[in-house]
C-alpha cells in the first residue's frame, strides 16, 4: 500500500482493497513456508452446517466453490439487510465434523499463484469460518513439527482453549513467519537454554501494553518494522496503529548492528565481554582485527585492566550516536479497533491522531490512556491529540 498508493491511500477503492488483502494473505502464508517452500491452503468448500441443522440443508448463505471460480459478491457473508428471511442473525454454533468435512487441501508453489488464488476466493475466507481456514493453512504450510520446534514450549497452545486468545507464538507467526514465543531480538540464554526471539526486521511491527507495565521487553526488530504499521496488544485484544509518515521507519544503523553483534557474544546479557573476545567482536563488527590494533584498543577500552570490555564504551568508541534516523518531532497516526463495542456509537472506524514528541518522557498509565501507555514503549516522549475520543485498545 505504501509503495503503490502513497498519500492517496484513503481513496483506495473496494477493488483495490481486495487486491491488497489478497496480496497480504499470500505474503503471510509464503513467509511461513520459507524460502523454497510451498504454501498449503486449507480451502473451505462451503459454509459448514450448524448444530441442529437438517441433514442436507445449509444453515447459511455460502455456496460450494469450484477451483478457480470467483464467487459472486453476495457469497461468503452478508450484511443484516441482505440476510435471507429466517436466517438467524446471531453467530451460529458450528458443528466440528460438518465443518471439517467441507475442507480440501491445495498446494501452490509460488507467491504469485497463492495471491491469484486468494483474489478468486476471498469470499470464502471472509465467511464465518474463513479465519479458521486461514489458521489451518498457516499450520499446514509451516508443518506441525517445525511449528512445535519454533514454539519451544510443548505445553503452549496457539489458541487458548478457554478464552480463545491467540498466543504470542501465533502473533509472531503472522507478523514474522516464525512461531517463536518471545518478542526480544535474536537469542537469549537463560540458565543455559537458548530462547529464540525475532531475528530480523519484519514488515509489520508489534507493541504491547505489557512492556510499559514491565512484564516484558519488545526488541528493536518488532518496534522498528520496514513499514510504519504496528499491531498493538492489550491484555486481551489486538488492534492496529499505522502512519503515512515513512520517516518513522528505517533500516538498522551501524550502531544497532554492532550492538546486535555484541549481544550475540554476550550470552548472559551482562553488558560486558572478556577482553579475550575483543578480536572476535571486532571482526563481527567488520572492524580492523589485526593483532597490534586489537591490543591497542584493548588497552584503551580496559584502562583499569579488569579484563572486560563494556558495551556502551565499545559502541561509543567505534559507532558514536548521530542524529540520523531519529523520528520526526510530529507525525500523524491512525488507529483501528475492529470490535464494534470498543468504538463510540458501535461503529467501527479509523481514529486519526496528531502525535508529537515532548521534551521529556511521559509517564502515563491511567485507565483512560492505555493506548498512550502502549505507544510510550516505542516513543517514551509521545503525546497524541486524537480527533475525538481517545481510541480503545481493548
Amino acid at each position: 500500500m505504501y509503495k503503490d498508493f502513497g498519500d492517496s491511500w484513503q481513496k483506495v477503492t473496494a477493488g483495490e482493497a481486495d487486491e491488497l488483502l489478497a496480496v497480504s494473505l499470500a505474503e503471510i502464508l509464503c513467509r511461513c513456508a520459507g524460502e523454497g517452500g510451498s504454501a498449503r491452503l486449507v480451502v473451505p468448500e462451503s459454509d459448514p452446517p450448524s448444530e441442529g441443522a437438517e441433514d442436507g440443508a445449509q444453515d447459511g448463505p455460502g455456496c460450494r466453490h469450484s477451483p478457480g471460480r470467483e464467487a459472486s459478491p453476495g457469497e461468503g457473508g452478508r450484511s443484516p439487510e441482505e440476510r435471507p428471511a429466517g436466517l438467524p442473525s446471531k453467530r451460529r454454533r458450528i458443528e466440528p465434523a460438518g465443518f471439517h468435512s467441507t475442507l480440501r487441501l491445495l498446494e501452490l508453489s509460488t507467491e504469485a499463484e497463492v495471491a491469484d488464488f486468494f483474489r478468486k476466493n476471498l469470499p470464502s475466507y471472509r465467511a464465518e469460518s474463513g479465519v479458521l481456514a486461514f489458521l489451518y493453512s498457516l499450520i499446514q504450510t509451516k508443518g506441525a513439527g517445525r511449528l512445535r520446534r519454533e514454539m519451544g514450549d510443548s505445553e503452549e497452545a496457539l489458541v487458548d482453549p478457554v478464552h480463545g486468545h491467540g498466543s504470542q507464538s501465533l502473533t509472531n507467526l503472522l507478523v514474522t513467519g516464525r512461531a517463536v514465543a518471545h518478542v526480544w531480538d535474536n537469542v537469549k540464554y537463560v540458565g543455559g537454554i537458548a530462547l529464540e526471539g525475532v531475528v530480523s526486521q519484519p514488515s509489520v511491527g508489534f507493541l504491547t501494553l505489557l512492556e510499559r507495565l514491565h512484564y516484558c521487553t519488545v526488541g528493536w526488530n518488532l518496534k522498528n518494522p520496514r513499514y510504519p504499521v504496528w499491531v498493538l496488544a492489550s491484555e486481551t485484544h489486538l488492534t492496529v496503529l499505522f502512519s503515512p509518515d515513512g520517516r518513522l521507519t528505517a533500516p538498522p544503523s551501524a550502531r544497532q548492528v554492532a550492538q546486535r553483534s555484541f549481544d550475540a557474544l554476550d550470552k548472559d546479557q551482562a553488558g560486558f565481554l572478556p577482553t579475550s573476545q575483543l578480536p572476535e567482536l571486532m571482526a563481527a563488527c567488520d572492524l580492523v582485527a589485526e593483532e597490534e590494533y586489537v591490543d591497542l584498543m584493548r588497552r584503551q577500552l580496559d584502562p583499569d585492566q579488569l579484563g572486560i570490555v563494556l558495551k556502551v564504551p565499545f559502541l561509543d568508541e567505534f559507532f558514536p550516536e548521530t542524529a540520523d534516523g531519529r523520528p520526526p518531532d510530529s507525525f500523524t497516526v491512525y488507529h483501528y479497533n475492529g470490535l464494534t463495542r470498543s468504538n463510540p456509537g458501535g461503529k467501527v472506524r479509523l481514529v486519526k491522531g496528531d502525535a508529537c514528541l515532548l521534551e521529556t518522557d511521559v509517564q502515563s498509565s491511567t485507565a483512560n490512556s492505555t493506548i498512550l501507555t502502549c505507544l510510550q514503549s516505542r516513543w517514551p516522549r509521545i503525546d497524541v491529540r486524537w480527533h475525538g475520543a481517545a481510541p480503545s485498545i481493548n
